[in-house]
């Protein structure tokens, strides 16, 4: 029976689980302040402890605000973001970048962080359907060609003020982060 129980724990590993990147640490940590990439706000910074990335936030402006950070690290396929997050209520909104193995960046937009506390939260990869001669916003750099490209270089995880006329500061935590 233990036999049969640690096979069957090692088949679900290869094919189930996704690839983990709660040991990755952030860099990159970067802003959009009114809408432009810019230094990071007085009070805002990511930090990583114990495999959890404490986000500190702080929007200035009316414009568009956002704070993102980079993982590095291969990912051999991949369909969904999957974290446990835990919300402060703000209602501001989750996002990932996703970039290819030729540079080329695909945004998707996740939940709002609506609740208070620990919730488990998925952000689906939906490429959207490309038909000749249509480009997309969501999707910029690299080779062009509109496909994701793997395996991927890393993932970017982001807030984005929601609505952008929000001004305020606060912290989510993000942890056990996966690519399935």
């Amino acid at each position: 029976m233990k036999i049969r129980y640690l096979l069957i724990t090692v088949l679900l590993s290869f094919c189930c689980w996704g690839e983990s990147l709660k040991d990755v640490a952030p860099s990159n940590v970067s802003a959009h302040v009114n809408g432009k990439v810019a230094a990071l706000p007085d009070g805002a910074f990511v930090e990583s402890r114990n495999g959890s990335n404490h986000v500190h936030y702080n929007f200035t402006t009316e414009g568009h605000d956002a704070i993102f950070f980079e993982l590095k690290k291969p990912i051999a396929e991949g369909t969904v973001f999957t974290a446990r997050v835990q919300g402060d209520g703000s209602g501001h909104r989750l996002f990932v970048v996703v970039k290819d193995n030729s540079g080329e960046s695909f945004y998707f937009a996740g939940p709002a962080i609506d609740f208070k506390g620990w919730k488990n939260i998925g952000i689906k990869f939906k490429y959207p359907k490309i038909n000749s001669g249509e480009r997309y916003a969501s999707i910029w750099g690299g080779d062009g060609n509109q496909t994701p490209d793997y395996p991927l270089q890393g993932i970017v995880v982001g807030l984005n003020d929601t609505p952008d006329t929000a001004i305020g500061s606060g912290m989510i935590v993000i942890k056990e982060i996966e690519v399935k």
